[in-house]
């Protein structure tokens, strides 16, 4: 008889733990009720709350890569785009956002945009330490 009490003492526990970790309140990038669908997030920042998922809720709050906010130069007609070349040398979230079309050309490469273009014209020579053979 003990041990079904402490059965259902341990359950009760683990219910209570479940519903406490459902109903917390979300910090930055936490999820609220399990109501958002999988890669989305709710994200807050001065008084404003976010649903989605990282680039749509950067664009929100107009933040780019770096955590700052509009940089002049960045936006030109609503629209902004990381330059790699003489840049900080990576990728931020309004390069990766859902509207933006590295290259149109069906099956180019997104490094050299041009039809029939190769996908990896970049070739190694042969030296002792890859030991190419022919």
């Amino acid at each position: 008889m003990a041990r079904l009490l402490r059965a259902a003492a341990v359950l009760l526990v683990l219910m209570a733990v479940a519903l406490a970790a459902l109903s917390a309140p979300a910090s930055a990038g936490g999820v609220v009720g399990g109501d958002l669908m999988a890669g989305q997030l709710v994200m807050r920042r001065g008084g404003r709350m976010c649903r989605g998922t990282v680039g749509e809720c950067m664009e929100y709050f107009d933040v780019d890569a770096e955590g700052e906010g509009d940089v002049a130069g960045m936006a030109t007609g609503g629209s902004k785009r990381r330059v790699l070349q003489g840049g900080s040398g990576y990728i931020g979230y309004d390069a990766l956002r859902r509207d933006n079309v590295p290259c149109s050309q069906r099956g180019a490469s997104y490094y050299n945009c041009q039809p029939g273009a190769e996908a990896n014209p970049y070739s190694r020579g042969c030296s002792a330490i890859t030991q190419c053979r022919g």
